[in-house]
């Protein structure tokens, strides 16, 4: 009992920040308006849902998704129920 009141005081003085505290100010670069949002996005077009891996034209990442759909069945049903 007294240590959980000890600890719920210890919890509650830490988050105290005393009757003489003075929020920092924002750098200048930080108050300026943002400059990105006239831009416009990186990629426009919509990933493909099938075959995403190979966006990434990496010869290994196909092997090894080619052996874990021939060899995992729980894949298999999954892949084949969606």
């Amino acid at each position: 009992m007294r240590f959980s009141v000890l600890l719920a005081a210890t919890a509650l003085a830490g988050c105290t920040v005393g009757p003489n505290y003075v929020a920092p100010s924002a750098p200048p670069a930080a108050q300026a308006p943002f400059i990105g949002t006239a831009q416009t996005p990186a990629v426009a077009a919509v990933a493909p849902q099938d075959d995403w891996w190979k966006l990434y034209d990496d010869p290994v990442l196909d092997s090894l998704i080619h052996d874990a759909l021939a060899a995992n069945t729980d894949v298999r049903v999954a892949v084949a129920r969606i």
